[in-house]
């Protein structure tokens, strides 16, 4: 088992690989679902496939789950909300929103702008900006989730 040896990682492997099957299964059935019940579907068949994956055990994978549908409560919260949101935090929730607005659009007409007043280079140095400012986050990141440490 390539993730490690718990049977986290099996029922993970199956619950990927029949969503994997169904989905070509049904590839060409045209079904005229709206796209708000395709996005639900899909968050979560993923929040429970995350679920599996990072769980060590079956039994606190059910409790999880009755924690998630709000059937039982946690025994123990550590930290409120406001502990995590910090200013890396918000940066994170802040790029989430900016990725949500239709850039591609916007990216054409301020494309057809700009080569009418031969400024494209603006763009690109604000993108290269965006770039070295990433790498720096994650070189800077010292977190490193130990999920391999279960071989």
């Amino acid at each position: 088992i390539w993730h490690g040896a718990a049977w986290g990682f099996v029922i993970w492997g199956m619950w990927h690989g029949a969503f994997m099957l169904a989905e070509r299964w049904f590839r060409n059935v045209k079904w005229h679902i709206p796209v708000v019940v395709k996005w639900f579907y899909t968050m979560l068949v993923v929040t429970f496939g995350w679920v599996l994956f990072r769980i060590v055990d079956l039994r606190q994978t059910w409790h999880y789950f009755k924690i998630m549908f709000h059937v039982s409560r946690p025994e123990f919260v550590g930290f409120s909300v406001w502990y995590y949101l910090d200013a890396k935090m918000i940066c994170i929730l802040v790029i989430c929103f900016l990725s949500m607005i239709p850039w591609k659009q916007w990216w054409k007409n301020i494309d057809q702008w700009e080569e009418r007043r031969g400024i494209l280079w603006i763009k690109r140095i604000f993108l290269l900006t965006l770039l070295l400012i990433s790498m720096m986050f994650l070189m800077n990141g010292t977190y490193s989730p130990a999920i391999y440490a279960q071989f």
